[in-house]
């Protein structure tokens, strides 16, 4: 990788860059007015243009050896940079700068210049001007551009590497024309070597992010490279970027886990996952932990990380038996299970309410079940299956594997659910992402309950002790609705909550479960034992 700063090596690099034609020969350019509605002056435009090129043929030749990298233009030369990269932001002004071939004067000026901060303005210009769909399109025909930005990657200037990252992500992002950018990609040896090596090292955050994103969005367009990114270096780089990040809830994080995901959905992935889980499992169980700090947890605009941090982890619990065994010993991870189920359960029963009220057709295929659309006098019923083909008869044990009700949700990618965008907001997408997390928590709960029933006695009267001392009644009442949902010929998992609640005398859990089963209504405010109170305790 080159060492030096703000510079790449280009074929081109020799040839200084040069004004298009009409510059040169149109002196009316160089008065004309303002570009289309807009305030801002065309003169200007040119004559810094002419000034950046100007600056750069001013630069000693790659063959000279007094040759200095990282030292910039002066201050006044990049201020005007700096106001002509944020008026290329204006979609008219990008289209102007590429009439007038601004691209192959931006893309020579890179390959020349040594200054870091005018790479790192000539590339955000660049990716200013990729958001218009028509010069995107241009871009992607120009294959010296692209290895120029995929070669970028080798810079070690981190506002370069921001911008050079931006602008991939903007063209890949682009489905009508992401296909050059993202066979370049493919060709390269040494793309996986750079983006391994940013996550690894950089403190930027935003870097981290664009990076992230540009992983998150390539695996997500060509499965093969969920093969051939598998890699041991990869999730490692992954996971020390989320040291830096933070396990809090962010963007960048919702993309890292959503890559992890996605490694999960292929057998390479998740036995590269599992060689990793030791690391893996901590970020995971944190981001949850933060989560559930709060009393009442708040999932709006989280339901996708929640969703793939969940069924990472559910692949690490049937795959690893120091996690299995980990996670099994705590009552944690079935605190954070019922803790999300008081927020998950009342969604699931408005989005299905209000796909049921305009889809009369749905309604009337799932006569039989509609009163679980009801709100009931013992509170929220919502037995119903949230499986997308309507069958209520599906249950967690019925479709999956021997080992739980996970595997397939897990083998389904969360692409549609991970991207907070606007298309997020309609009912159907709405409805569509709630349940999909709420089959991965009835999955994954199922399997952790599997395991419980295999345990000693002292670890199941642990969690017993949880759910009858320290557990809300409504949090143990949406609990015991999702296991309704479990029934299954070989494990019924409330059947066996039941009995074992009875024979470890846990007094309160056994009567609540009996009041659920029998419908009597439990929304109301009494001690059960000693000084309990059925408040939001955790």
């Amino acid at each position: 990788m080159a060492d030096d700063v703000g510079h790449v090596d280009s074929p081109e690099r020799t040839r200084n860059p040069s004004p298009p034609p009409e510059l040169r020969s149109n002196t009316d350019l160089l008065e004309a007015d303002s570009i289309s509605n807009t305030t801002f002056s065309k003169h200007w435009l040119f004559s810094t243009l002419m000034k950046l090129i100007e600056e750069v043929d001013k630069e000693p030749e790659s063959g000279d050896e007094d040759v200095t990298f990282g030292l910039d233009v002066d201050e006044e030369l990049q201020n005007e940079l700096c106001k002509l990269w944020d008026i290329s932001m204006n979609m008219d002004v990008a289209r102007f700068l590429q009439e007038f071939k601004a691209i192959d004067i931006l893309i020579s000026v890179i390959g020349k210049s040594k200054a870091p901060r005018v790479t790192e303005i000539c590339v955000g210009i660049l990716g200013n001007m990729a958001c218009d769909e028509e010069i995107s399109q241009v871009m992607a025909e120009n294959t010296q551009l692209i290895n120029l930005i995929i070669m970028l990657l080798e810079n070690r200037d981190p506002p370069t590497l921001v911008e050079t990252t931006r602008l991939l992500y903007t063209s890949l992002s682009k489905s009508s024309t992401s296909g050059p950018w993202i066979s370049a990609v493919s060709e390269s040896e040494e793309i996986l070597d750079n983006l391994i090596f940013i996550l690894s090292s950089s403190t930027n955050c935003d870097l981290l992010k664009n990076a992230g994103e540009v992983i998150d969005i390539l695996l997500d367009q060509r499965e093969d490279l969920c093969d051939a990114w598998a890699t041991s270096r990869l999730i490692t780089a992954l996971m020390e970027a989320i040291k830096q990040i933070g396990c809090h809830h962010s963007d960048a994080l919702e993309i890292y886990f959503h890559i992890f995901q996605m490694f999960s959905t292929t057998e390479k992935g998740v036995e590269t996952l599992v060689t990793c889980s030791a690391g893996l499992e901590v970020p995971l169980m944190k981001y949850l932990g933060v989560l559930c700090e709060d009393e009442i947890v708040g999932l709006d605009g989280r339901e996708a990380c929640v969703a793939s941090t969940l069924s990472v982890l559910n692949i690490l619990f049937l795959s690893d038996d120091s996690v299995h065994d980990k996670l099994i010993s705590s009552e944690n991870l079935i605190r954070i299970f019922v803790k999300i189920l008081e927020a998950l359960s009342p969604l699931v029963l408005m989005s299905r309410s209000y796909s049921s009220s305009h889809d009369s057709s749905e309604n009337s295929q799932n006569s039989s079940s509609s009163t679980s659309l009801q709100t009931k006098t013992d509170g929220l019923d919502i037995s119903q299956n949230l499986h997308q083909n309507g069958d209520n008869k599906t249950t967690c044990g019925d479709s999956c594997s021997d080992a739980g009700g996970s595997q397939e949700t897990n083998l389904k990618p969360l692409s549609s659910l991970y991207r907070n965008d606007s298309a997020s907001k309609d009912s159907e997408a709405f409805t569509a992402k709630l349940s999909m997390l709420y089959n991965i928590v009835k999955g994954f709960l199922y399997d952790v309950l599997c395991a419980l029933a295999e345990q000693e006695d002292l670890t199941v009267q642990n969690i017993l002790v949880y759910l009858n001392s320290s557990c809300s009644r409504v949090r143990l009442k949406y609990l015991i609705y999702i296991m309704k949902e479990m029934s299954n010929k070989t494990f019924c998992a409330l059947e066996w909550l039941s009995e074992v609640a009875n024979s470890h005398k846990q007094e309160r859990l056994t009567r609540i479960i009996d009041d659920v089963l029998s419908g009597r209504n439990l929304d109301r405010t009494r001690s059960d034992s000693g000084s309990l109170q059925d408040s939001y305790s955790q």
